[in-house]
């Protein structure tokens, strides 16, 4: 997993180097400049022309040191600076130019003339991370007019118009690639500042000790499953008891035994009505299916702990439905320690019954609606910074919580991650429940909360792209990313 730093972090980390490491600010924006630098030379050997945005701060110091490598390097560069009363480091840049008079300072009067150039090459240093409220005036101007300009954008530290640590945005500059220093920031992974971000390649300027023990917020990139013994049988990988399932949503329940089974659990189990058991003997052979419930088609038990005797986790909730006599069941799940997975129609009756009190080991998955009424936070709240909130949440009900997203939101109060595997073909009815199977099975193999719902995430989300390969997003569905868990958990997600 790779460390994510927020925009205090960064500011309190750099005057670390400065102060306490004795490393010249001028140093670090020369080291910044130089990897923007190598990235553009990289995917323009040959000189060509290049147009340079500058901003006040020291991101348009950075850009400043970006044109006088590259003028030094025979690309014929156009500087747009924003002012010209730069202070500290990004002055002693700016006196390169000042000198030659070699640039354009922004306005009303020279933004048209100025964008008119043609150019092959645009360094985006407008802003950069401590940017806190939507840009106006001139620098709106200057954004709308990078955004349609046909140069391919190479944005410093992060594209001029996105919120570092939320990754919000109500006008931003789209970059071919971003380049950042240290650490990637939340802003670069949560939408929409990731489809603004491009292809992100991160500059290790800053010693990465110091950069692992600021972090609270992590990208997953990777996750490792540990090598098997040979010498184990079923019973060594635990029993999944998945309470699931009803006439006319039966498809959930069918997908969840599955994805339980391809998930690795030993032994997976249907807790479910008649109508769904017989349903899963015919369909997923594999699986063990119970009829505990007192009615013929849907799922209703005063004695839930009596009906998951033997199992070592549970799901709760695909495609159950909402009716009230559903609700016991639900509750009682919720209060046991047993590790579970509250999900899809669970969390509607758990918000519903207001339930505000959850058993050790409990795993929530709700997608931003359902969390709206689970938490009684407005969506659009949500939406606007879903770390913040989801974090505020787990610490308060001691769940761990899955924000399913684009880039899904993972987080136990404390450390929080970020995963960002998937593709638009997942956007299905089915997908939720394909994920639920699989945390319910690493959860049954000893695996912790947090790392079971990172874990599956990541891996839903790696067989999606698989899948997405061989089906095409329009095509793929939920059962093609089944099928391609084994190859998302193959030897180079698997330690030794």
């Amino acid at each position: 997993m790779i460390p994510l730093l927020s925009a205090e972090q960064v500011r309190n980390m750099d005057q670390m180097l400065i102060q306490e490491r004795k490393i010249p600010g001028l140093l670090l924006m020369e080291q910044a400049a130089n990897a923007v630098c190598r990235e553009i030379f990289a995917d323009f050997p040959t000189p060509c022309t290049v147009l340079c945005i500058a901003g006040r701060g020291n991101n348009g110091g950075d850009a400043l040191a970006v044109a006088r490598i590259l003028l030094t390097q025979g690309y014929p560069v156009r500087l747009g600076v924003l002012t010209e009363d730069f202070t500290g480091d990004a002055r002693t840049n700016f006196l390169y130019f000042q000198k030659s008079g070699q640039y354009t300072l922004l306005n009303e009067q020279t933004l048209d003339a100025f964008f008119a150039q043609s150019a092959q090459v645009m360094v985006d240093g407008l802003f950069g991370i401590g940017l806190n409220r939507p840009p106006q005036g001139v620098f709106l101007e200057v954004i709308r007019r990078m955004r349609v300009h046909a140069a391919k954008c190479y944005a410093i530290d992060i594209p001029s118009g996105i919120y570092a640590d939320s990754g919000q945005a109500e006008e931003a500059v789209p970059a071919h690639k971003t380049i950042t220093f240290t650490a990637p920031k939340p802003g670069h992974l949560l939408f929409p500042g990731r489809e603004y971000t491009g292809r992100l390649c991160v500059a290790p300027i800053a010693p990465t000790t110091a950069q692992n023990s600021a972090a609270t917020l992590f990208w997953i990139d990777a996750f490792s499953l540990p090598l098997r013994a040979q010498n184990t049988h079923k019973g060594s990988f635990g029993r999944v008891g998945i309470a699931a399932g009803s006439r006319g949503m039966g498809g959930a329940a069918m997908l969840c035994l599955r994805s339980s089974i391809a998930g690795g659990a030993g032994i997976t189990c249907l807790l479910g009505c008649r109508y769904v058991q017989d349903l899963a003997q015919r369909e997923v052979p594999l699986a063990l299916a119970r009829d505990i419930s007192l009615a013929e088609d849907f799922l209703c038990c005063d004695n839930f702990a009596e009906a998951v005797e033997g199992c070592t986790a549970l799901v709760v909730g695909p495609g159950m439905g909402t009716r009230p006599e559903s609700q016991p069941l639900v509750r009682q799940a919720a209060e046991m320690d047993l590790p579970k997975v509250l999900d899809a129609d669970a969390l509607n009756l758990c918000a519903r019954m207001g339930v505000s009190t959850y058993g050790a080991n409990t795993v929530l998955t709700p997608h931003p609606g359902e969390f709206a009424r689970l938490s009684g936070l407005p969506l659009r709240d949500i939406l606007q910074d879903p770390v913040a909130h989801a974090r505020a949440f787990a610490k308060k009900t001691g769940v761990v919580l899955l924000l399913k997203g684009a880039t899904s939101v993972v987080t136990d109060g404390e450390a929080s991650y970020l995963v960002t595997t998937g593709t638009s073909g997942m956007a299905k009815g089915g997908s939720g429940d394909v994920l639920s199977g699989v945390i319910g099975a690493l959860l049954a193999q000893g695996l912790s909360p947090c790392e079971s719902a990172y874990g599956a995430a990541f891996l839903c989300g790696r067989a999606a792209e698989l899948a997405g390969q061989e089906y095409g997003a329009y095509a793929q569905t939920p059962e093609h990313t089944i099928s391609f868990l084994g190859r998302a958990m193959q030897t180079k997600n698997i330690k030794e």
